[in-house]
């Protein structure tokens, strides 16, 4: 009697451990397959900018077409100052951990005019666009779907530039994340040395930085943003030059902006912890643009 007690007790922990490695096997997120890194240049033909770029592709066996495409959206990924493109992909492939985190998303390409630039210099929007062109004759699966953005600092900037959109535009984009975006003060100027002299590092005194850097119209002609999402970072004070705020309040005023035009109700702001561009959570940013 008593070895048919504990037999029967045995058979019981023993189905209690396969429910539980079952329950927990399907609550593990499927792990992908493979991921592959890939990094070229590309020279526009029109005006001969060249952009420099990496292009993360994950492979999961069940989502993919004989093609080798994955249908899905592709997410632009811009880097910061002094930065690069392979860079900014290294720092996605760190964060990527799992099949969940890509959702919907069938490449991240990283693109670059170089350590420092702003997009609307030297037709570098119109570029742009040929490069998405040229994106989504390499990825045609992709062009079902509007593309995605993320930038950081410089980044930030660019992408909130080239994102804001009205009836001329032909490329429009579904969701945007700017992060720690180089936007100083309430007239959205940002880094005079990018605007003057594109590049060149040299601090300016607040008269000089207002004459010499030019308005970024964020809101002229009627723009429309798709839906944005800013994080912040509460101590960024890059940039504070004599009467002119750091990113994080001039990133603030474009906050308050937006919904001064009617546009509030599609942008989110996280506010983070530290200095520029401290603890940015790559790993929810892709959460967020994939879904």
């Amino acid at each position: 009697m008593f070895n048919v007690v504990k037999l029967k007790f045995f058979f019981l922990v023993l189905i209690a451990l396969v429910c539980a490695s079952e329950a927990n096997s399907k609550a593990e997120p499927v792990v992908l397959h493979a991921i592959h890194e890939d990094c070229s240049s590309w020279e526009d033909p029109v005006n001969k900018n060249q952009v420099n770029y990496c292009v993360i592709s994950p492979e999961h066996d069940s989502s993919f077409h004989m093609s080798g495409h994955k249908t899905g959206k592709i997410l632009y990924a811009f880097h910061g100052m002094g930065g690069s493109a392979k860079n900014l992909c290294d720092s996605f492939l760190s964060n990527i951990h799992e099949e969940e985190s890509l959702r919907n998303i069938s490449h991240i390409v990283c693109p670059s005019f170089g350590p420092h630039w702003a997009i609307h210099k030297n037709g570098r929007k119109d570029t742009f666009e040929r490069f998405h062109a040229l994106m989504m004759h390499h990825y045609p699966d992709a062009a079902a779907q509007k593309p995605v953005l993320y930038g950081l600092s410089m980044g930030g900037f660019n992408v909130l530039k080239l994102s804001g959109s009205n009836s001329r535009d032909t490329l429009q984009f579904e969701k945007v994340v700017s992060a720690c975006p180089a936007i100083f003060s309430s007239k959205f100027y940002w880094m005079a040395s990018f605007i003057a002299l594109d590049g060149l590092f040299q601090p300016f005194d607040g008269p000089t930085a207002r004459s010499l850097m030019r308005k970024s119209p964020f809101f002229d002609d009627g723009i429309q943003y798709p839906e944005l999402f800013l994080f912040l970072n509460q101590d960024d004070s890059v940039g504070k030059f004599k009467g002119i705020p750091g990113i994080y309040r001039g990133a603030i005023d474009f906050f308050k902006k937006m919904q001064e035009e009617g546009q509030g109700g599609h942008v989110q702001m996280k506010v983070l912890p530290g200095g520029h561009c401290d603890g940015i959570p790559l790993g929810k940013v892709l959460e967020y643009l994939g879904n």
